[in-house]
């Protein structure tokens, strides 16, 4: 009889607020559990590239920004570490300490300005957080990017999995639809996710963290490649044989390679690498150095995903290759200044290091900088109060909910016992 009366409170509750209009200026709370402080690679330049975005632009009237709790205690960081690290483990326990500051953080104030929660790495547990959250402040908003694009794009393909994917999703959103918002960062992947699962899903695309260029003059050297994986490596070493030493133009290879492709690739004098990390000072020139940049990217592995660095090119001016049948093409037609390879035809890529590719035309499309992408959060926001809620029937969803926490907090509880039943017998072992 309790969760019937709780469900209906908060059912009761909802009715008697309208609405917020999001008007003129909101205040929005970024979060990622990822973001750690001075981290290696640009992880974090683009969270606080979206940070000094939000504080600067004219229809935020506040922001503030979470990260990982792993930075508590550390000087100079310019966001809040209250995110606890579980939220990056495959396995999720729940934190009612961090469900807390949310609660407090979603609290209305004297200003009329609603709260908007952007969470950029999100998946169904994410998902569930909001909901709850939602419940309680109605008059906040959440917008929930739902991240690992090819692990969630794979866990459709199964009917099994997509189905109880789709009911719990349903559960979740059922009675927040006006105050919960979830995106994808590919067309693909958003219309994948919306086929599947039969719920509205906003395309969120990534964004660049460098500031529009006017420069027209190139460095001499005429590529940047970007690998991903051993794969790549090797897929290069193919090319690089197929062109010959002779014929190989000026070449920066970014991206880590084994010492044994890498020795082979040596041979090649016209071939210059960088596989550390890169100051954020350099990394914004970098692009202006190269006519063209190159994703020699697995599309096994980037058939759903995106990638900074094309956004980066993008918004730099320089030429980008992608390889065909991924998200990163799709990206290629919307903006133009491109061209597509086949990834498993070697004599396509050969091609274009000879100088024999065509490329498409720059567009007009608007170029993905901070400024653009906010305005499409703002959009989204927007868009998700025009929505109508549906019966809430929240006595399901918290039933979902406390066996999910119920279950979280014994199998943590079994893995504790279970890691100190293992020291204990290593401590017994070292002592004979």
């Amino acid at each position: 009889m309790s969760w019937i009366f709780f469900s209906r409170f908060l059912q009761n509750k909802m009715k008697q607020l309208d609405p917020v209009n999001i008007g003129i200026r909101f205040q929005v709370i970024g979060i990622s559990p990822f973001l750690i402080s001075g981290a290696p690679g640009h992880y974090e330049s683009f969270h606080k590239a979206l940070f000094q975005g939000l504080q600067t632009h004219s229809r935020v009237e506040k922001s503030s920004y979470l990260g990982s709790r792993q930075n508590q205690g550390k000087d100079g960081i310019w966001y809040m570490p209250l995110v606890p690290s579980s939220l990056t483990r495959k396995f999720k326990v729940a934190d009612l300490k961090y469900f807390k500051t949310l609660l407090d953080l979603a609290k209305t104030n004297s200003s009329n300005s609603p709260k908007v929660f952007v969470a950029y790495e999100g998946g169904l547990y994410t998902v569930y957080l909001f909901s709850a959250l939602l419940r309680f402040r109605p008059n906040a908003i959440a917008i929930v990017n739902i991240f690992d694009n090819q692990q969630h794009a794979g866990l459709l393909e199964s009917k099994l999995k997509s189905g109880i994917f789709r009911a719990f999703l349903k559960i979740a959103m059922r009675g927040v639809e006006n105050q919960l918002a979830l995106t994808g960062d590919t067309f693909r992947f958003a219309s994948k996710m919306q086929n599947f699962t039969k719920t509205s899903i906003d395309v969120f695309p990534m964004f660049s963290i460098l500031q529009p260029s006017n420069t027209k003059t190139r460095g001499s050297r005429e590529f940047l490649i970007n690998l991903r994986g051993s794969f790549s490596a090797n897929k290069l070493l193919e090319v690089c044989k197929l062109v010959g030493i002779q014929n190989l133009p000026e070449i920066t290879v970014h991206g880590p390679i084994s010492d044994q492709i890498k020795i082979a690739l040596t041979q090649f004098d016209s071939l210059e690498f960088s596989e550390g990390h890169i100051s954020e000072s350099n990394y914004q020139s970098m692009f202006l150095k190269f006519r063209s940049v190159v994703f020699l990217y697995n599309p096994e592995s980037f058939s759903y995903c995106s990638s900074g660095r094309l956004f980066d090119a993008v918004v730099s001016g320089s030429k980008i290759i992608v390889p065909s049948n991924t998200a990163l093409e799709d990206f290629a037609k919307v903006y133009g200044n491109a061209s597509v390879f086949d990834f498993n035809k070697i004599t396509e890529l050969a091609d274009i290091f000879l100088g024999k590719s065509e490329f498409s035309r720059k567009s007009n499309a608007q170029i993905p900088t901070v400024q653009n992408a906010i305005h499409s959060l703002i959009l989204i926001a927007e868009k998700c109060r025009e929505k109508e809620r549906s019966p809430n029937l929240s006595i399901i969803f918290w039933i979902v909910v406390t066996l999910g926490w119920l279950t979280s907090q014994a199998i943590y509880l079994l893995c504790a016992v279970k890691s100190r039943a293992k020291y204990e017998i290593m401590l017994t072992l070292g002592k004979k």
